[in-house]
């Protein structure tokens, strides 16, 4: 292969791809800094850590399918089309959820799946190999449709949702 096309391979498949993944536990924990109400704080913080343990079962369940990471560049990386396109309209309809489940005070529930979401897919991207090509089109998918839903719909962009949502209902 190419020695340019190592490095894109590389910077793709282990910096591009990992970052929605790593996205979806940060922007967990940060709702739980936006959510001002005691009560609220409390929901969001026990969900994003019932979202890790929720993580460890999952792994334990596959553990088994557990293989070393390799940093090795590969020729043939592909992408599930179809795990994008379903990736592409969860990502588009995500933020009207939200907005949903942030009026009903679920705070708590949306950070329990934001974390068990990012770090299951982080840790299945990098140590179980088999599904790849369906977890590199479903991020990708998602990262595209929630960015071009807040393209058409600014106002329901996560931040502005949580800031008007979380922290004026819940003073």
């Amino acid at each position: 292969m190419n020695e340019y096309l190592q490095y894109l391979n590389f910077a793709f498949c282990w910096i591009i791809v990992p970052i929605p993944m790593l996205a979806l536990i940060v922007l967990g924990r940060k709702m739980v800094g936006l959510a001002k109400a005691p009560n609220l704080k409390i929901s969001a913080n026990a969900g994003w850590w019932a979202g890790l343990v929720l993580f460890v079962f999952i792994i334990i369940y596959h553990f088994d399918a557990i293989t070393l990471p390799s940093m090795e560049m590969r020729s043939n990386l592909s992408v599930s089309i179809p795990g994008g396109v379903v990736g592409g309209i969860l990502g588009f309809i995500v933020p009207w959820l939200l907005k949903i489940l942030i009026q009903k005070r679920t705070i708590g529930i949306i950070s329990m799946l934001l974390s068990a979401a990012g770090a299951t897919s982080l840790f299945s991207y990098i140590f179980i190999r088999n599904l790849n090509n369906v977890l590199i089109g479903g991020v990708l998918g998602i990262a595209f449709g929630t960015l071009l839903h807040v393209v058409i719909f600014p106002e329901n962009s996560y931040e502005s949702l949580l800031e008007a949502q979380v922290i004026d209902k819940g003073k």
